[in-house]
This record gives C-alpha cells, structure tokens and sequence, in this order.
C-alpha cells in the first residue's frame, strides 16, 4: 500500500518502467503470472496428485518462458543496450530526451529517445528521434552527437557533434516524431 502511494506521487521520478515490449521483460511477466495461477489453481483443487500435476505443469511451462524470453532478448539484433543519459527536458518537465548507448564492437551507435516523465506511467518511445554512429575515427563529428534540447513544447533541435542543427516535432500521445534523423546509421 505505501509503495503503491509513493509510486503514484513519485515527485523525484524514481520509478521507470521499461519498455513492455522487451522480450525479456515480458518473459518474466510471464512467467511470473504462470506461478501465480499455478499456485492458486493447487490451492483450489483438493486432490495431492492433481494440485502436484498442476504445479509441476506451471513450473515447466514457466521455465520454458523464461528461457525463450532470454534467448529472444539476447538476438536483439545483436545490439545489448547499454546505459542511458538524460539530455533534456521539456519546458512542461513532462517529457525528457535520452540517450541510450549501444556498445557494440562492429557498429556502436547512440540512439536519441523521448520519453514521458509520468511516475509509474513512465514510456519510452520504441522510434528514435535520431541515430548516431559512435566511430572510433574522430574526424567524423558530423556522425557523432552533440547536444539537443526542447525548442517548444513539443518541438526538439538536435544538433550533431559537428555542430549541423535538426528539429523535429513530436505527438505527446505517441511519442512519436513528424521525421527522425540518421547520422551515419544507414548501414
């Protein structure tokens, strides 16, 4: 219950919610609520035999979620996310810009992504506003970001480490952007 309340009001913005579309995040969810109703279907059925069946039929069917849902997490097109910085936020403070960074060894990028800044309610957009190429040759600035922030309420100006501007707009409902940008991602 106190959880519940501090999550609701939740003034610092501790509590982020991942994307749910993260396999692996809805693998466990999953798997979790397979636990769930296997216990309460075992405790609804009387019989020893039949509540064993059940909790060893759930147990299974759990792990073989939990697995798929690691594996599929893995693939991930072969990028694993690393960390993410806050690089603005809006003028309302109800939407932030960050920057998540992909540390691959063949191709490492950073992807710009907005996110709503709703407490428990919190997304993050599944579109990127923009794509950089992390090269390790640092004559190629106009590939790599620089900085970006919120022009209106809902309008965001990009700007590469080379110091060439971009803005977009976004939909407050989706998250979407009117048009992203590619900074030597195309590969």
């Amino acid at each position: 219950m106190v959880v519940e309340a501090v999550a609701a009001a939740n003034p610092g913005r501790y509590i982020v919610l991942v994307p749910a579309g993260r396999p692996a995040v809805v693998a466990v969810v999953l798997a979790a609520a397979l636990v769930v109703a296997g216990v309460a279907v075992g405790l609804l059925v009387r019989r020893t035999v039949a509540a064993k069946v059940v909790a060893g039929g759930t147990a299974v069917v759990a792990l073989v979620v939990v697995c798929w849902g690691i594996e599929v997490g893995r693939a991930n097109d072969g990028r694993q996310r690393g960390e993410t910085d806050l690089v603005a936020v809006s003028p309302d403070g109800r939407f932030e810009l960050v920057l998540v960074h992909y540390p691959s060894s063949e191709a490492p990028r950073d992807y710009l992504r907005l996110r709503s800044r709703d407490g428990v309610g919190t997304r993050e957009s599944g579109q990127s506003l923009a794509c950089f190429s992390k090269q390790y040759d640092v004559n190629a600035p106009e590939d790599q970001f620089g900085q970006a922030s919120f022009v209106a309420e809902r309008e965001v100006e990009i700007w590469a480490a080379a110091g060439e501007p971009f803005r977009t707009t976004f939909d407050p409902a989706s998250l979407n952007a009117g048009a992203t940008w590619s900074r030597g991602c195309d590969a």
